[in-house]
């Protein structure tokens, strides 16, 4: 008789209490995110690389708060507290955007909201993989992004139903402003959920024989040294951030939606198209490279992403459904994988410190992306645009199997 296979390890309550924030946070943010290249560029009149230059400048700030969050939080042995104050900020923010006369008053809210992101986006991550064990990682990311993309999808939704009942009784400027005002509501709730965290007595999966590795006072806890990032956890940071290049904001396929002539209510459907697909598939796929491997899972999903950004090059109004559904795909199969790659390498010491440095690596090569693909599109139009997207995506499958990535390993490999 066969034995029985093992139970199935159950994830802790914290992993799910920080997937409703998230989701209620995303309700907030994607209530915002799909009308606001259409504000900038048809309400306040910008150019497209002006709305580059917002979204390179916020991911800019993002970036940098994600790294400083990162440290920090490993250094006073604390996650909570960047968590609370990132998810406040970022509510705050959306109000102000409904106040905006002119881009950089949207800039300056979009700094803000960054701002908030970034501090409680890697501690958030890092609190995760203080709450589980090593070989649920891509489980336990994958319910976070999915929880996360599921709120996306609510608040696009409800964007949508807004943009119905308003559209021909208010003017477009005013329906614009009034989903702004509204969206702090949902982030507001997350913030109430944040107040219930506690950070853990001390990481899940400690060195045992290290006693300095309990959470505690700054001065009790080892500084951050760089010689204990190892070549796989570098090797993961560089083929990243070549993919980030590739990986610029996803305000350019809205209005790559708006270009081939799609109403504004079109343009949100695809989106929350996309957002439907890419919560759907998070969480499976996370647990599923648990057992395929890192590498292989990111490897195709690079590739879709490069064959998709290749179709938004040459697209029409009925192929971009498609596509957007397609880029769901793309981006549910890499985001959640990519932050267990990270929290595979990353010694449990400081893994909010190397969580930071990730994110900071991949989001300078995101700042170069944006304003880029503004400029592209405003002197060679959309075709060339998306066709360097795709091009720096191959270029990150290919480093896959050519740097030996592609062979897989037990995660606990480092």
């Amino acid at each position: 008789m066969q034995p029985d296979p093992p139970e199935e390890k159950k994830l802790p309550p914290v992993v799910y209490r920080l997937g409703w924030i998230s989701f209620f946070a995303d309700v907030c943010s994607e209530m915002a995110y799909p009308i606001m290249p259409l504000f900038i560029v048809s309400v306040l009149n910008a150019p497209k690389f002006a709305l580059g230059i917002i979204e390179g400048i916020a991911l800019a700030v993002v970036n940098f708060m994600r790294g400083w969050s990162g440290f920090k939080s490993d250094q006073i042995g604390k996650r909570a507290p960047f968590i609370q104050v990132g998810y406040l900020t970022s509510g705050l923010s959306k109000p102000i955007i409904g106040l905006a006369h002119a881009w950089p008053t949207v800039l300056g809210a979009r700094i803000l909201d960054r701002f908030g992101k970034g501090v409680r986006t890697t501690a958030r991550d890092a609190m995760l993989a203080d709450s589980v064990d090593k070989t649920q990682y891509g489980k336990a990311y994958g319910l976070h992004q999915g929880m996360d993309t599921a709120g996306a999808f609510v608040g696009v939704i409800l964007t949508l139903l807004l943009l119905w009942l308003w559209t021909g009784t208010l003017p477009t400027d005013s329906l614009y402003r009034r989903i702004f005002y509204l969206a702090a509501i949902p982030g507001f709730i997350a913030w109430l959920i944040t107040l219930t965290l506690k950070d853990q007595p001390q990481a899940a999966n400690p060195k045992p024989q290290d006693p300095q590795l309990s959470t505690g006072p700054a001065a009790e806890r080892p500084s951050f040294a760089w010689s204990s990032l190892s070549g796989a956890y570098w090797r993961a940071v560089v083929i990243s951030s070549v993919f980030a290049l590739a990986n610029s904001s996803d305000t350019f396929l809205m209005l790559r939606g708006h270009d081939v002539g799609l109403s504004d209510f079109y343009v949100v459907l695809a989106y929350a198209l996309y957002n439907l697909v890419f919560g759907l598939l998070s969480y499976p796929v996370g647990k599923l490279s648990d057992k395929l491997g890192r590498w292989p899972t990111l490897f195709i999903g690079w590739l879709i992403y490069a064959a998709v950004y290749f179709g938004f090059a040459f697209t029409n109004a009925f192929s971009i459904w498609l596509l957007f559904a397609a880029y769901g795909i793309s981006i549910g199969t890499v985001t959640a994988v990519n932050k267990a790659l990270v929290a595979d390498l990353s010694p449990p010491e400081f893994k909010g410190s190397a969580m930071g440095v990730f994110q900071v690596a991949t989001g300078v090569a995101t700042l170069i992306a944006s304003p880029i693909v503004g400029l592209v599109w405003d002197r060679f139009g959309a075709g060339g645009a998306f066709q360097l997207g795709a091009a720096f995506a191959l270029i990150a499958v290919v480093l896959i199997p050519l740097t030996g990535a592609l062979k897989k390993r037990p995660i606990t490999d480092r």
